[in-house]
């Protein structure tokens, strides 16, 4: 196994332990729902119109960023996507 200069090691057998350690912190930061598992991460938020978005992911994200910041921990842009479901009235 090759050195690991920051995050955890992939394919270790603490990895999971590990992952969760290393990011308990900033699940335990954000506000609103979310869904966890390993180094994935969801965000779960609903509103009703007028109002085109949720201020609070909003907030979750920027929570996010700034704990990567502090952390050097850069997110795959290519992997983060964005879901909304509802009726079009």
């Amino acid at each position: 196994m090759g050195r690991c200069e920051q995050g955890v090691p992939q394919a270790s057998v603490l990895g999971p332990l590990l992952i969760v350690i290393y990011v308990n912190d900033l699940l335990e930061s954000i506000s609103g729902f979310s869904l966890s598992y390993a180094d994935d991460l969801k965000l779960v938020g609903s509103w009703k119109p007028p109002r085109c978005k949720s201020p609070g992911i909003q907030n979750d994200l920027d929570i996010i960023i700034n704990w990567s910041k502090i952390w050097s921990s850069d997110f795959n842009l290519l992997k983060c996507k964005s879901m909304s479901i509802g009726r079009k009235d």
